[in-house]
């Protein structure tokens, strides 16, 4: 059974340098999203880096201006210890260490986080009891946690909460589950690619997006989940879309090979970005001008409801840089990510 940071690292970095090819060529220059308000692009960024060989956080969920959750691994000196669990007080990071939570995962990592409260945490991901990963999701409710892993083979990529009696997971093949405080339910998918991520609006409409991992030629879809089933609303026949977010549902951004809005009209259409275009992973926005998107060689990328602005000072053109999604609470945006050997964790305060 896996459980050295060699193994669960490997895996980690070898995931990510699949999944996550990106093209570099030159993006087009005018962009269809019209906003009359904006937001400030001046923004000073802390980056700190965490851990050694391995580590890596791959999601990130602001619940408050003093509590703040970002889940992955985060490999201690000794190459045995990880955490998969930090959280930002405020001031500072803290790790959340928990012997049974590694016991669950036993060498696996949690990919994603969604909070209702600062005592109503949710994660999920992948675990290994044998040389096959399997699902994990666990609740945290403020003392410790409980293990809700489904019942099924397929690893869990995304997980989003309504209510304490209203979860859902998504996974790899296709998999929908909901989760009701206390049985699993399976969701009617429509389609059986692996989904990458998963996003809930304010009215409860909830949205994941799936792709091939390896072959962009497949194509991807972005769904619309219900409790018994879900139905696609936006396809491409060629290119993946790995990060789903917007803040109501005239106003969705999709993001992966391109990046993708969906406006007042209902039509999706390609966004243009500033600078060279990269592969984007992960897409926050709280509210119509203030949107940021982030993914590869670290590139970070602000629009205020009239631009977009790039921060260079993130972008520093290493391929195995990569922030995998962002966060905003406090006046304070938050980014999680890695480098290939170590996690990532930037707080960025607007000025």
């Amino acid at each position: 059974m896996p459980s050295t940071r060699s193994a669960s690292g490997l895996r980690w970095l070898a995931a990510t340098l699949c999944v996550f090819l990106c093209s570099c060529n030159d993006a087009p220059s005018d962009s269809p999203i019209k906003s009359q308000d904006t937001t400030s692009h001046n923004t000073v960024w802390k980056v700190d880096t965490l851990g050694t060989y391995g580590s890596g956080l791959l999601d990130i969920c602001a619940v408050s201006p003093s509590s703040v959750y970002a889940v992955g691994a985060v490999w201690d000196a000794s190459g045995t210890v990880p955490t998969f669990v930090m959280h930002w007080d405020g001031v500072k990071w803290n790790e959340m260490r928990d012997d049974s939570l590694r016991f669950w995962i036993s060498g696996g990592v949690p990919g994603s986080v969604h909070a209702l409260a600062d005592t109503v945490l949710f994660i999920a991901g992948t675990r290994f009891v044998t040389r096959d990963p399997l699902p994990m999701a666990a609740y945290w409710n403020g003392k410790k946690w409980r293990n809700i892993s489904p019942n099924t083979t397929h690893p869990l990529t995304g997980i989003w909460a309504k209510s304490l009696t209203e979860i859902y997971v998504v996974g790899t093949q296709g998999l929908i589950m909901r989760y009701d405080g206390s049985v699993w339910h399976s969701v009617v998918s429509p389609t059986q690619l692996d989904y990458h991520g998963i996003w809930g609006l304010p009215t409860g409409e909830l949205y994941a997006v799936a792709c091939d991992d390896f072959d962009s030629y497949k194509g991807s879809v972005l769904v619309r989940i219900e409790k018994d089933g879900a139905a696609v609303e936006f396809s491409r026949t060629i290119g993946r879309l790995l990060g789903i977010g917007g803040s109501i549902s005239t106003d969705l951004f999709a993001v992966g090979d391109g990046v993708f809005h969906r406006g007042s009209d209902g039509a999706w259409l390609e966004i243009a970005m500033p600078g060279t275009r990269v592969a984007m992973r992960g897409v926050f926005s709280r509210e119509t001008n203030d949107v940021l998107i982030v993914g590869a060689f670290g590139k970070t990328t602000h629009w205020s409801g009239r631009t977009w602005r790039a921060y260079d000072e993130l972008y520093d053109g290493s391929s195995t840089t990569w922030y995998y999604h962002a966060s905003a609470g406090g006046g304070r945006y938050f980014l999680v990510g890695g480098t290939g050997t170590r996690a990532l964790l930037g707080v960025g305060v607007p000025r």
